[in-house]
């Protein structure tokens, strides 16, 4: 595929046979999305056209795990962050949407980290909010999930069977919250106090 580097997001297909997205920077230092395989296969990187939205380095990636449509964070024409959507089998580029739909929380403003389930219920989390938002799979607002209570959002994760939610959050030493599917509401918190920092989740 070239010269690619700085890989800064990762995200699977379950979908798609196990293929696996990763986003990087290329030859000119620009931000872009290659899939592959599951044994390391390129297949291709996601194509914005003439979208005029721009894929960020090292931006966050997450994959529909029933139609394998593929979320990525990105910046629309102006610089104002947006999630864009592709498709998972060819990579073209589908739509996108700046969070304003239907919000109490106004359009996005930053960006930190994508997930999405099952049920096509996709979360956004911005840290500089304190927030996560879930949002349907064509962007209408739903619900703010995390108020940033329990400290400030930082990675999430989907269960790909149950549904639940995870959020890990800064401040106070760290936790992890569970919230059930759907993020409706929290049903447990853990590593309070024991874990310093975050890099993923």
């Amino acid at each position: 595929p070239g010269r690619y580097s700085s890989p800064g997001g990762l995200a699977t297909d379950p979908a798609g046979a196990g293929s696996v997205y990763v986003s990087a920077s290329d030859a000119s230092y620009r931000g872009a999305v290659l899939k592959f395989s599951a044994v390391g296969v390129f297949a291709y990187a996601l194509d914005v056209g003439s979208s005029g939205v721009t894929i960020n380095t090292g931006t966050r990636v997450a994959v529909d795990p029933d139609n394998g449509t593929v979320f990525v964070a990105a910046t629309n024409g102006t610089g104002a962050p947006v999630v864009a959507t592709f498709d998972g089998s060819t990579g073209a580029y589908v739509s996108s949407f700046d969070g304003s739909d239907g919000s109490s929380d106004g359009a996005f403003t930053c960006i930190g980290d994508l997930a999405i389930d099952a049920a096509h219920r996709l979360y956004v989390l911005q840290g500089c909010k304190d927030d996560v938002v879930r949002y349907s799979a064509g962007g209408t607002f739903a619900a703010i999930v995390d108020d940033g209570s329990r400290g400030t959002p930082s990675f999430m994760a989907v269960d790909p069977v149950s549904g639940e939610l995870f959020v890990a959050a800064s401040g106070s030493g760290g936790n992890i919250t569970a919230f059930s599917a759907g993020g409706v509401s929290a049903r447990s918190s853990f590593g309070q106090g024991s874990i310093g920092s975050f890099g993923g989740l």
